[in-house]
Order: structure tokens, then sequence, then C-alpha cells
């Protein structure tokens, strides 16, 4: 089997760790954490176009990091480890969040948490209580 090195799947995987689908078929979106308000997505084009930009700024986040390692060795100069990474993090901060409140402000807040989903989703239908 061959590798491909510039696969998007590991990004994709992350992106789509954001959604979560009810036992209803309801999907929301989660772009700040579990912990964190959470959107019902009534379009399913919007995962796609998320998990999509998600993954490419990432990708470009990694690639931009890795060049500012590289040039901090190649030019032996120190204040670019300090300089470049956080730097880098900082505009692909930016970039993720200017993108993802251009999604969300037209998505319906979720009235339920991350948390009471994940839990209906592990209770069977058919439980009886213990006797």
């Amino acid at each position: 089997m061959r590798i491909n090195p510039f696969s998007l799947s590991a990004t994709k995987a992350a992106a789509e760790t954001m959604f979560i689908t009810d036992k209803n078929g309801t999907t929301y979106f989660f772009p700040w954490g579990h912990q964190k308000t959470g959107y019902v997505l009534t379009d399913p084009e919007i995962r796609e176009k998320f998990t999509h930009f998600y993954s490419w700024a990432f990708l470009l986040f990694l690639y931009a990091l890795g060049l500012c390692l590289a040039c901090a060795d190649l030019l032996h100069n120190v204040k670019i480890l300090f300089i470049g990474p956080p730097a880098c993090f900082a505009v692909w901060l930016l970039v993720y969040r200017n993108y993802t409140n251009r999604i969300i402000h037209a998505l319906p807040i979720a009235k339920l948490k991350y948390s009471d989903i994940v839990l209906d989703l592990w209770i069977p239908d058919d439980e009886s209580p213990l006797e």
C-alpha cells in the first residue's frame, strides 16, 4: 500500500470531531470545543466546507511552522525560533476564528450541551430498570 504524505485524512478526522449527530439525526457543531457553545447544523454543505477549510488551513499552518524552524536552523538565528512559531499559530488562530464566525453567525444556538448529546447516544433506548 502506498502512503500519500500529503493526505488530509488526519486533519479531516480532527475537523470531524467538532460535529456530533444525536439519535434524532440532528447534527451539532462545536467549533470552540466540547465545553463551549454549540450550534445546530442546518445545512450539510456547511460541514463539508468547514472540514475542507480546516484541513487545508491546518496543513498550511504546519508547513509554515516547519519553514520557520528550517529558516532558524539554516540562518542560525534563535530569534526566529521564538517569534516564528507563535506568529504562525496566531495567524492560524485568527484565520480559524474569522472563518468560523462567518459560518456560525446564521446557525441557531444548540440548547443541548455536548455532554448531554454524548450521554444520550450511550444510553440504550430499551433500558429497563434493574431488579
